[in-house]
């Protein structure tokens, strides 16, 4: 297999690519990385093309790819490949939405056929191409109803190109062997620790398969507050949230993340009530299971019944004790219940002897205490006489000679001895 990693392959990609599904962990020495395979970022489509090299030319005989993790599926695969003196041509294609994986081999190979596996043949055109490869590009085309694209594993098993020097051969050679005898050593410790401290077998429980309809559609993971969007796409409440805080730092507005429209009063996102209620229902029934006890919940299994939140009041009655003590302060406390038998009383109480800074008039009570003037009752444009500082309007100011008397004490002024009057409102 020339993308063990003791065989140093190196692989490049053409898009962008989620941070733990990068595609170096298809050809890691690390196993966790190695079982994580690869994944395009969420908004990436189709088609990408990962590009293998190898550390020298190959007689191409099997190309093995794991095309599923969990509910997402690359459907249609091409393989292009190419020499040291010629660009890539394409040497094989395939898809199918059923199977779980592609095999495109040489046809005098004798490959028995994994379960639920496809086999296509590679074309026998590129025959040159196909003994002496250098490095292979595998395009993923289409996905299942338009997923990021994946990739879980690969493999390439071939031999070294007959035109490699014997020294890139025997060193090809020697470290694929090297790796087998490692694998080999390390398979029988583990049999022989199995042997040694036998443990109790505990039954692993089966991990149920998650509906697709309970993903969100960005992050592929169980939405808590599942929301319908305009365009017809599911996605997290807390998803929608940091994209629009994202797009709120370039100023834009609240929007949908895959047409790009902002919202508006008719056109907006909706909670999914029934979505909502089958993943709580799928939730709970799972909850012994590991894998679901830390997943966030908007529902919780530690509430108390309402019989037991309530407590019944019962009426107090007044006991005959020979201590006099005892029975007023049983007689006090009755009647001070009783005076608060609601919350509104309650407040009342509490605001009798409260300092009121504002205070509703009447109709009545107010045109009386507002300033008018003394003889029309005018309201508006009054002056201020300064000899006894009573109000009169500019209408009767101006009907009136040089020498005018008020209406209400008498006292004769002149148009020299009125100045403006500015009403000042505040609080009694």
């Amino acid at each position: 297999n020339f993308l063990n990693h003791n065989l140093k392959p190196t692989v490049k990609c053409n898009c962008t690519k989620d941070d733990h599904y990068t595609p170096e962990n298809l050809i890691s020495d690390n196993l966790k990385e190695l079982e994580l395979g690869f994944m395009a970022y969420s908004v990436v489509k189709p088609p990408i093309e990962l590009e293998f090299k190898f550390m020298c030319e190959i007689n191409l005989r099997l190309i093995k790819l794991w095309t599923q993790i969990g509910s997402l599926k690359t459907t249609c695969v091409e393989v292009y490949a190419k020499t040291q003196n010629r660009n890539y041509v394409q040497i094989g294609s395939g898809s199918s939405e059923e199977h779980s994986g592609m095999i495109f081999y040489k046809n005098d190979s004798n490959e028995t056929l994994t379960e639920n596996f496809i086999k296509f043949p590679l074309f026998t055109k590129s025959f040159y191409t196909i003994r002496n490869c250098e490095s292979i590009i595998i395009r993923i085309k289409q996905t299942k109803r338009n997923c990021a694209p994946i990739l879980k594993k690969i493999e390439v098993w071939g031999y070294p190109s007959k035109y490699v020097q014997d020294d890139i051969k025997q060193s090809a050679y020697s470290l694929w062997n090297n790796s087998q005898e490692r694998k080999q050593i390390h398979s029988k410790r583990k049999v022989v620790v199995s042997e040694s401290s036998p443990t109790k077998t505990e039954e692993i429980p089966e991990i149920p398969e998650i509906p697709e309809e309970f993903l969100d559609c960005i992050t592929y993971e169980i939405m808590t507050i599942p929301l319908v969007l305009p365009s017809g796409k599911s996605i997290d409440k807390l998803t929608l949230q940091k994209h629009n805080e994202a797009e709120a730092k370039w100023g834009r507005q609240p929007s949908d993340p895959y047409t790009g429209l902002a919202f508006t009063t008719l056109r907006k996102p909706v909670l999914n009530v029934a979505l909502k209620a089958r993943i709580d229902e799928f939730i709970l029934k799972n909850s012994n299971k590991i894998d679901f006890r830390n997943l966030p919940r908007t529902v919780s299994s530690n509430l108390r019944h309402c019989s037991d939140a309530y407590t019944p009041v019962t009426k107090k009655r007044q006991k005959l004790s020979t201590s006099t003590i005892t029975t007023t302060t049983t007689a006090i406390s009755t009647g001070d219940y009783e005076k608060c038998t609601s919350l509104d009383d309650a407040v009342q109480e509490a605001l009798i002897n409260s300092t009121r800074f504002t205070r509703y008039y009447s109709l009545k009570e107010k045109s009386e205490n507002l300033p008018k003037c003394v003889k029309c009752e005018n309201l508006q444009n009054l002056y201020r006489i300064i000899k006894c500082d009573h109000l009169i309007c500019r209408c009767c100011l101006t009907k009136t000679t040089n020498e005018m008397s008020c209406a209400k004490c008498g006292k004769e002024f002149t148009n020299v001895d009125v100045t403006k009057y500015y009403a000042l409102y505040g609080p009694e």
